[in-house]
């Protein structure tokens, strides 16, 4: 409180225009900063995979390093030409019975994210409806949590939760679980793992699916699906990787052949173990094969793909970034970093970091084009003025294991403050010592009608406001109840501000606000 409070005094006194940053807004919005200006500075490049069919299965050539990517197109075609029309042998093959544990039950992070993929909710909305799964129809238990487990001591209320929910759609998934005694691993009860909070399971109270609404249901649908999955048994399936060797190149083929649906029964997929492969073909299901097969090669194809820029934050992978921010660190700094700052340096808690996107999007810093994140020019403008200690989530972890500190009784709270004090006061002294200068030009590519200088975004209440950015000339612009548009400025106010412009600029120390002086223009035309 006291360093957002008197950073973002400072600043917005400065600068002459309402600027704010504080401890863990301001680490956020450089990391949508950094990210955007790494995905402009991005510049694709072409490479090629050559892909070849035997049949009944098909492989992707790989080097040696393992890598599928040629980046020299010639390179592509000699290796096509090379293999085409001709006979491969099955140099390896392996085969391997693989189980896949169900996920961990859902905190309150993990719940926004899937919320955000599945149906473009924002993480403020998904809060707010986990809410009122809590709070008004007592479906669910308490949402703010950051813990995945439940203690041992839930674990005979489970059956009477499983009853609960034993209707409609989840009867079949349910009757199961009912039939024999729940013996809950790890990956659920861990008392050790429960925080202040456990996570986030059904209740024992029925759902009367007729009072909720449609949002309600499609996040309540994800609590009870979890819930289960982490009650059924591990999804098993069979592994073949195949190598097979045509012309003295390698060729790589993976499928699976499913020996059990354990937890996938409910309809979930691991999101959370699922990691994207660059240059990896779908998994296929591969037949009676044998070490010394033979195959022709009966197509080859060599499709041409471009490297991609780094994806943009949306809700779900910017609350992953906030709770763990520590890769975001910049290069130089992360080899000093200590491991305090890996496990400290979350950015917010469950319960406030919804607040903190939506505060960034209010104050205009960050916008939401359908699910993806970006930045305005007032974000950038405003990461380059901010004292540099702000940036990063260093001061963060810092602060939370001083408090550990003082929780466990290992340093004095008042020496604590003294430095928090401090630490404001050479915050402002830097913000006072910054030649910088704001450049509102273009902060919405909007001119002032009235004297040109560019235009920003103000939080007028519940309404945007227009205003122009030099404060001398005082125009505003609202948006009109009654229609989309804007309020236009009259040729009158517009002659007369020229003209009241024209004055001003005779004295440049004059001080006098040209919107009041428009104003009494305005009113004593009105009198004559």
């Amino acid at each position: 409180w006291l360093i957002g409070l008197t950073v973002t005094r400072a600043l917005t006194c400065k600068y002459d225009i309402s600027l704010s940053a504080g401890r863990v807004q301001t680490p956020t919005l450089s990391m949508i900063v950094n990210k955007e200006k790494a995905i402009k500075k991005f510049k694709p490049v072409s490479y090629w995979n050559v892909i070849i069919h035997l049949g009944d299965y098909y492989g992707i050539w790989r080097g040696q390093n393992g890598n599928a990517s040629i980046f020299d197109s010639d390179a592509a075609i000699k290796i096509m030409e090379k293999v085409k029309d001709k006979k491969g042998s099955i140099s390896n093959i392996a085969k391997k019975i693989k189980s896949e544990p169900p996920p961990f039950a859902y905190d309150l992070a993990e719940i926004q994210r899937d919320a955000n993929i599945k149906f473009r909710f924002s993480a403020k909305k998904t809060l707010s409806v986990l809410q009122s799964l809590y709070e008004k129809h007592k479906l669910i238990t308490y949402p703010r949590t950051d813990s995945r487990f439940i203690s041992s001591d839930m674990v005979e209320t489970l059956p009477d939760r499983l009853k609960s929910i034993a209707v409609a759609r989840y009867k079949n998934m349910v009757s199961p679980l009912l039939q024999k005694r729940l013996l809950p691993g790890k990956r659920f009860v861990y008392n050790v793992k429960v925080t202040d909070h456990h996570a986030i399971i059904p209740t024992e109270q029925v759902p009367v699916f007729n009072k909720l609404s449609v949002d309600e249901k499609y996040i309540y649908d994800l609590v009870v699906r979890r819930f289960l999955a982490v009650l059924y048994p591990d999804y098993r399936y069979e592994q073949t990787a195949v190598i097979t060797t045509v012309a003295g190149e390698k060729f790589y083929s993976h499928g699976t052949v499913e020996k059990s649906r354990g937890w996938k029964a409910v309809g979930l997929t691991r999101r959370d173990n699922i990691t994207e492969k660059d240059n990896d073909l779908p998994e296929q299901i591969i037949g009676d094969l044998h070490r010394g097969d033979t195959r022709i090669v009966t197509t080859v194809r060599m499709p041409k793909l471009q490297t991609k820029p780094p994806e943009r934050f949306t809700d779900a992978t910017l609350i992953t970034a906030m709770e763990n921010p520590g890769k975001y660190i910049d290069e130089d700094k992360s080899k000093s970093a200590s491991s305090s700052i890996v496990k400290y340096g979350s950015l917010g808690t469950p319960a406030t970091r919804a607040d903190i996107i939506e505060k960034l999007i209010s104050n205009f810093y960050i916008h939401r084009k359908g699910r993806k994140i970006t930045p305005s020019p007032k974000a950038f403008k405003l990461v380059e003025l901010v004292p540099s200690e702000l940036k990063t989530p260093e001061l963060s972890a810092e602060w939370e294991l001083r408090l550990l500190n003082i929780e466990k009784g290992e340093e004095n709270p008042e020496t604590f403050i003294k430095d928090i004090r401090e630490n404001a006061e050479k915050l402002v002294q830097s913000i006072r010592e910054n030649d910088a200068v704001y450049d509102f030009n273009d902060d919405l590519g909007k001119k002032c009608p009235m004297c040109g200088i560019g235009m920003v975004l103000v939080n007028e209440r519940s309404k945007k406001k227009y205003a122009c950015s030099d404060k001398r000339c005082g125009y505003e612009e609202f948006e009109n109840k009654d229609s989309s548009g804007l309020r236009k400025p009259t040729k009158k106010e517009r002659q007369i501000n020229k003209s009241l412009m024209r004055k001003y600029n005779d004295n440049t120390k004059a001080t006098t606000n040209l919107g009041s002086l428009l104003k009494a223009a305005m009113n004593d035309k009105e009198k004559k």
